[in-house]
């Protein structure tokens, strides 16, 4: 009987982290893999792929993002730019503004044998200095595997070119969703998303309008949990 709910509990936490579309794949580590320094709490490690990132001259970078275990708030983030090394058959990539760097496999392996260290960056208020903490493998692990899971909601708040509205630089502070239905007199909100533009202009159903980006994607959650108030 446990089983079976803990099966049935799994298929609505992995509708819930689809609800962000297909433009990303997201490829989850084990977590005690990695070492940080400083020691900081997070819950999973999941390396977020735009679709269309090995085009040349690609301008979207992949986002190597730690979060709690519901995948909804980040814990730590960097984003990397990449370039294939033929001859290793790998992909070396490098952290934003100068923050060291990780080897990705063709199967989505990582690798951090290098002497300069990844770094991801801690959130911090708009006033306080940047903070950052050195990532490594667990001694003994060569590389750490990878396996393909829905996108954890927190990459809603990620630039998208085929999300209805987006446009690139622009603060994603509208909350628009595709439908509602009414259950036992409960609303029920479909197809929720952010996006730069107001809703009507993509014909969707409008949800609210934020003044922050940090509001706009409280918004969306309350959104997807169909609870607006």
């Amino acid at each position: 009987m446990k089983e079976m709910f803990r099966w049935m509990m799994w298929i609505v936490v992995a509708g819930s982290l689809a609800v962000g579309g297909g433009y990303h794949s997201c490829y989850e580590y084990q977590a005690d893999d990695f070492v940080l320094t400083p020691p900081l709490p997070y819950e999973r490690i999941v390396l977020v792929v735009p679709r269309d990132w090995k085009r040349p001259n690609e301008t979207h970078p992949l986002v190597l993002l730690l979060t709690d275990r519901s995948g909804r708030k980040e814990r730590m983030s960097q984003y990397l730019l990449c370039d294939h090394n033929t001859t290793r058959g790998r992909y070396r990539c490098g952290g934003e503004c100068d923050g060291g760097e990780v080897f990705v496999g063709e199967d989505m392996s990582l690798n951090l044998d290098t002497p300069y260290k990844l770094e991801v960056d801690i959130p911090v208020q708009p006033d306080e200095e940047e903070k950052r903490a050195k990532l490594d493998i667990k001694k003994g692990v060569f590389s750490a595997k990878a396996h393909e899971v829905p996108c954890p909601l927190y990459t809603e708040r990620f630039y998208n070119p085929e999300r209805p509205g987006d446009r690139p630089d622009e603060a994603l502070l509208n909350v628009c969703y595709d439908r509602k239905t009414t259950v036992k007199g409960s609303a029920r909100y479909h197809g929720c998303f952010m996006t730069t533009t107001h809703c009507n202009a993509v014909h969707r159903e409008h949800f609210g309008y934020y003044p922050s980006i940090d509001r706009a994607y409280a918004g969306f959650l309350r959104c997807v949990d169909s609870n607006p108030n």
